[in-house]
């Protein structure tokens, strides 16, 4: 270890026959016993800082050593940071030299050749551009002896220096590069730099080239977030629109349907007031079915009228239930009764079971019976040619089910999630020739949620539908 010390304090003085001083190879054997770490250091920054020019040879040691000292990590630091920057030195030196060995290898293809102007004047130099960064090749005149000198200046020192020289040099806004290669911008030097040209690029252009890249992405995001942003916006209009449009579509068409509805029962009302008014009916018979019928359309105006007063009143969350113990029984009797006319005058044939022992149930009675009555007054009205309605109540695991069956048209499976929203009317053909309001359905699905209960419907087209009621018993059997 000794020796190595010494060898290494002698410095590059004494070399081996590839002139690589033994210092080196000193330093590389003190590096891998983890000794001397100082004193490699500072050799290798007196070899940097020396003006002697580095062989290929001493330049890989030196760079190898460097990458030693940074992966040893033994201490950090200023140190650290002396040893990071000599190899960014020694790198650029390399490059350099790479680039140097590299000219001197491809010198015979720069075809240096020498143009005259007239037979009397000297021949001029020709400066051959070489590498990306270019350097400007050219060659002496001939010295005694025919040998030709070969001359190289890097052309960015030209540059550097033209702009320190020239007063006022911080104030141009110009920033010069030169450029070779056909098809580049610039300015040609004349045939005497052939492929060499000088570009300008101010420093407003500069900035603006080096952050076109971000700036791009982001107005490409930002015009991407503007275009989403007014679809969506787009879209919502639409969707609202459509949505009010619908809606006063659903609102014309119940006011033609409620004006059918009260215009039906009112104008047989008349037509029987009117007839015993002028006493044509002389039978006694004849008559009392006047008077029923009156009374009957009555009735049914008065449902009707009590579906749009609930309805509205449930619009403006204004709907009050009375719940108290009834039989359920009596409300579903009550209910058959009520609608037992028009099932009779349209020949409908009800079949009603109600079993047995149903405890009393927790409702307010008449909006059971008023949802009862919507139930069966629906199966009439979609019964289409079949006049067999089945009315059964029952319980089921711990609820009271209230169900009304009918043979007729059947619901659409698509269609079912619909039916119980407001003014909503399955659109076809058979509904076009029913009258209804569309809000019989809806009537019924919020009675039952008020009470705690659901609806449920069973459909098959052309077979018929089942619409159950389910509300919890207040005493479970």
């Amino acid at each position: 270890m000794a020796e190595y010390r010494r060898i290494l304090a002698v410095g590059s003085e004494i070399t081996d026959e590839h002139g690589i001083g033994f210092c080196l190879y000193a330093a590389g054997h003190l590096l891998e016993r983890g000794d001397s770490y100082n004193e490699v250091m500072q050799l290798i920054e007196n070899e940097l800082s020396a003006e002697r020019w580095l062989s290929p040879g001493e330049s890989y040691i030196v760079r190898d050593l460097v990458n030693v000292l940074i992966k040893s990590g033994a201490e950090f630091g200023i140190r650290q940071q002396a040893a990071e920057n000599c190899q960014r030195r020694i790198l650029k030196h390399i490059s350099l030299q790479e680039k140097a060995l590299a000219l001197q290898k491809d010198f015979a293809k720069l075809a240096l050749t020498a143009q005259l102007k007239s037979p009397e004047q000297e021949p001029e130099s020709i400066w051959a551009a070489y590498g990306e960064e270019p350097w400007l090749v050219s060659l002496a005149p001939a010295l005694p002896g025919g040998q030709r000198l070969a001359i190289i200046v890097r052309g960015g020192s030209i540059l550097d220096s033209i702009t320190s020289s020239t007063a006022y040099s911080e104030t141009i806004l110009a920033n010069a590069r030169f450029t070779t290669g056909a098809g580049v911008d610039g300015e040609s030097l004349g045939p005497n730099f052939p492929e060499l040209k000088l570009a300008y690029t101010t420093d407003g252009e500069a900035s603006l080239l080096s952050d076109w890249g971000p700036q791009r992405t982001f107005y490409m995001i930002a015009l991407l977030l503007v275009l989403c942003v007014t679809l969506f916006g787009a879209y919502i209009l639409w969707r609202d629109v459509g949505r009010e449009l619908k809606m006063a579509e659903m609102r014309s068409q119940f006011i033609a349907s409620v004006s059918h509805e009260l215009k039906t029962p009112l104008t047989a009302i008349r037509i029987f007031a009117e007839s015993l008014l002028l006493g044509r009916p002389e039978d006694p018979q004849a008559k009392s079915e006047y008077l029923d019928t009156i009374v009957n359309e009555s009735h049914r105006l008065t449902r009707l009228l009590n579906n749009v007063l609930d309805f509205s009143k449930i619009e403006k969350g204004n709907r009050t239930y009375r719940k108290e113990p009834a039989c359920l029984s009596e409300i579903v009797r009550a209910a058959v009764q009520a609608i037992q006319y028009p099932f009779k005058q349209q020949g409908f044939h009800l079949s009603v079971h109600v079993e047995d022992n149903l405890p009393h149930i927790q409702v307010d009675r008449d909006a059971i019976e008023q949802a009862i009555q919507n139930l069966l007054s629906n199966a009439m009205k979609y019964s289409g040619e079949s006049r067999q309605i089945d009315l059964r109540v029952h319980k089921r695991d711990g609820q009271a089910v209230i169900e009304v069956t009918d043979q007729g048209i059947g619901i659409e499976t698509a269609q079912q999630k619909h039916i119980f929203e407001k003014f909503y009317r399955v659109p076809s053909e058979e509904n076009k020739r029913i009258g209804g309001t569309g809000l019989g359905l809806a009537l019924v699905f919020h009675i039952v949620q008020a009470h705690g209960g659901c609806i449920e419907v069973e459909s098959i087209i052309g077979k018929g539908s089942t619409f159950s009621i389910h509300l919890p018993l207040e005493n479970k059997q």
